[in-house]
């Protein structure tokens, strides 16, 4: 399962080996400027959006990798039933990060405090 965290002023998703694996991808780090919002997703595979391009795709049940719609690409690390974070993002690669998460309120706060501190 991915974990996040705040390191030197940037949120790092660091990816579990399955999902580097299933992903083709490796840790993310996203400065926390380019954080523009921060929601909580109890049923997150119903936001996914456009199709997948790399990675792993069970429906409701796994989805590692990324997605890309029109004008629109995410990184997904979602397994089972899990809650996630919907992480909107400006000026990066991906425009959004949908990390499944099993304390998805506690983790929000975490990502909302190191930004306010941020500015």
């Amino acid at each position: 399962m991915a974990e996040m965290r705040i390191e030197k002023g940037n949120l790092v998703v660091e990816l579990g080996l399955a999902e580097k694996a299933e992903s083709i991808h490796g840790d993310l780090t996203v400065p926390l400027p380019a954080i523009t919002e921060v929601e909580i997703l109890d049923n997150p595979f119903s936001h996914l959006q456009g199709i997948r391009i790399i990675g792993t795709s069970i429906p409701k049940v796994v989805a590692v990798g990324t997605w890309v719609g029109v004008g629109h690409k995410s990184f997904v690390a979602l397994h089972g039933h899990q809650s996630a974070l919907q992480i909107s993002l400006e000026h990066q690669s991906y425009d959004e990060l949908i990390i499944g998460t099993d304390d998805p309120k506690a983790t929000s706060l975490i990502i909302s405090q190191a930004r306010h501190e941020k500015r």
